[in-house]
């Protein structure tokens, strides 16, 4: 029968040999944060570099003013420029505060694309990517 120190130390090694397979991080973090102001009928755009599999995790909040906010891969970003059709990975609507959490699919540029249509709306977003 085993005692309760030989049970104690079965759990903490057992625990510590999960914690060490399973991790959700990557190896790098990248942190940035910005606080600006789109004007109404206008959209701000955020890039970032990510390769397959890739993490990020985008926190917006504005001051009271609900924007959109879309996230787009280089193609569909590149459509938006032109006035054409687009279609996003992500989508939050009218919005005052919201998160995106995102893996990327392949190699590429994403964009995180701030709108607003009805009135000026000061906007702080903070985002961290993981590689």
């Amino acid at each position: 029968m085993l005692n309760f120190k030989t049970i104690l130390l079965i759990a903490v090694l057992l625990i510590g040999v999960y914690s060490v397979g399973y991790s959700s991080e990557k190896d790098k973090e990248l942190s940035f944060e910005d606080e600006f102001v789109i004007e109404k009928g206008y959209y701000q755009p955020y890039y970032f570099q990510l390769e397959e599999s890739d993490l990020l995790d985008v926190l917006v909040e504005t001051e009271g003013t609900p924007i959109d906010v879309y996230l787009l891969d280089s193609n569909n970003f590149n459509q938006l420029e032109s006035n054409g059709t687009f279609e996003y990975y992500q989508f939050r609507g009218n919005s005052i505060k919201t998160q995106i959490k995102f893996e990327a699919p392949n190699y590429d540029t994403y964009y995180i694309v701030f709108e607003s249509l009805n009135s000026d709306a000061k906007v702080k977003f903070n985002y961290t990517a993981y590689y």
